[in-house]
């Protein structure tokens, strides 16, 4: 009985992807609209902190990701998307003032399917994680190991502003990626531009 009821809370606990969505539709255009919130609990321990309170932890609820995105065909070949946040909504010290952020704002062309060519804010191909839905997430969140370049190379939340090429094999069963993107800016804006490849996937 014991070993049953496990199995049926390790399958709840299996993350699924967000299934439900708003489409407008006609001939040329589908721009669909979607909406990602989670919302987080958690209780620090820290006994030597002077926050932590008699009680020697922290307790937080807050909205960890609230997402609006819109994206979709827009022309022959053509596609768009566009998400928006408004990270850690609420977490303690409380602050329920928007911190409302541009997640990702790019176009893509599709030549074929072994090249399309995409412009704008985007996820940067360094890794497969780093490509990854924050819905499909196993652990409460993405590893400290994947985000160590935000600041050094002045990412915003993995992304970066540049041109992307990608494209599909072997009936879509291996994916290449490489691009160009900003990277770190001086003053000027006259620091090298950062290459960046994920050669399969």
């Amino acid at each position: 009985m014991v070993s049953i009821s496990a199995g049926v809370v390790l399958l709840a606990l299996v993350p699924a992807p967000a299934s439900a969505q708003l489409e407008i539709k006609n001939e040329d255009v589908t721009i669909k609209f979607g909406v990602q919130a989670q919302f987080w609990a958690d209780w620090l321990q820290d006994a030597t902190a002077p926050s932590a309170g008699p009680q020697g932890y922290q307790q937080n609820f807050y909205l960890r990701r609230a997402r609006l995105m819109v994206g979709g065909p827009i022309g022959k070949n053509i596609t768009f998307f566009f998400q928006t946040d408004d990270p850690k909504l609420g977490i303690t010290p409380k602050n329920l003032a928007t911190d409302f952020i541009l997640q990702d704002a790019f176009v893509e062309y599709r030549f074929a399917d072994f090249l399309q060519i995409a412009g704008g804010e985007m996820l940067v191909p360094n890794s497969r994680q780093g490509l990854q839905s924050t819905l499909s997430y196993y652990s409460a969140d993405i590893s400290a190991v994947s985000t160590v370049a935000n600041a050094s190379l002045q990412q915003s939340a993995l992304r970066d502003m540049g041109f992307q090429a990608r494209g599909y094999f072997f009936d879509d069963r291996l994916q290449y990626r490489g691009g160009i993107f900003e990277g770190e800016r001086d003053p000027d804006g006259r620091d090298t531009l950062r290459p960046c490849r994920l050669s399969a996937i």
